[in-house]
Order: C-alpha cells, then structure tokens, then sequence
C-alpha cells in the first residue's frame, strides 16, 4: 500500500499518469477498470531486464481519494519469477550433484544461487522500481494538477 501526497480531487490526473507508465513498460496485456489498473508482465516477454513489470507475472493498481491523500493499493504476483527459480534450483542441483559436488556445494550452488540471485534480488528490485514509479507519479501529478489550476 503507498498512499501518494496528492489531494484526493488529482485521482483522475494520478491514474492518468499511472496508465502511461504502465504502457511504456509494454505489458502483455493491460485492462482498465474505473480506479483500477491491471496489468501482466513477466520474465518471458522480450523486454529489457530493467523493465518495470519484468519479475511481475501480473498486478492489480487500485487508485482511491480519500481524506486528505490518493492511496494506491498493488497486488502484484510473482508465480513466472518462482517458476523459473525453482527450474533453476532443479537444474542447478542435478548438474552438481553429476559433477560430484559435496552437499554443501550442492545447497551452497543449487540452492542459494537461484533464490538468492533470481528469486530474492529480481523481487527487491521490482518492489524498488514500483514504489519509485508511485513516488514519481505522485510528484508529476502535483505539477500537473497544479498547472491545470493555475
């Protein structure tokens, strides 16, 4: 949950801006619905690995005015990026174990390298590189807004 230091009166100027961010990441697909965005990603689409929606298989962005802020809620899934981690894990463990790999190499390798590197940092990264786009967004739509205004 992040609430955006925006007046609740901005929620349409947010989910505008919202959407356009969504679109430059190119997702597989993208669906609107009056105050909330969804939107599918994932690890197998020909996108850079730096892409916003890269590590998320899909996420549901619900705006909201309340009081004296927007809060925008994100449900985002992860099952591509487990996926493909457990693959990894799997084909990291048989390979060390065929080169006759001691079992703490075999956890060390064919445990901690797939969770630790394509599980563990690729989620950090995308929950990093989502709560920046909210924060950019909430500061675009203070310009915006107040341009509209005056």
């Amino acid at each position: 949950r992040f609430a955006a230091a925006v007046p609740p009166e901005w929620a349409t100027v947010y989910l505008r801006l919202l959407d356009e961010a969504l679109q430059r990441a190119h997702p597989a697909s993208f669906q609107t619905r009056a105050n909330e965005r969804l939107v599918r990603g994932g690890v197998l689409r020909p996108v850079s690995n730096w892409n916003l929606l890269g590590a998320i298989s899909a996420a549901t962005f619900s705006v909201e005015p309340r009081t004296s802020e927007v809060e925008v809620r994100v449900r985002a899934s992860v099952t591509a990026l487990v996926a493909f981690a457990a693959l990894a894990t799997l084909l990291f463990t048989v390979e060390s174990a065929r080169l006759g790999a001691a079992a703490w190499q075999i956890a060390a390798v064919g445990l901690g390298l797939p969770w630790l590197c394509l599980f563990g940092l690729n989620y950090w990264l995308a929950r990093y590189r989502l709560v920046r786009l909210l924060r950019r967004i909430a500061n675009e739509a203070t310009r915006v807004a107040e341009g509209e205004r005056g």
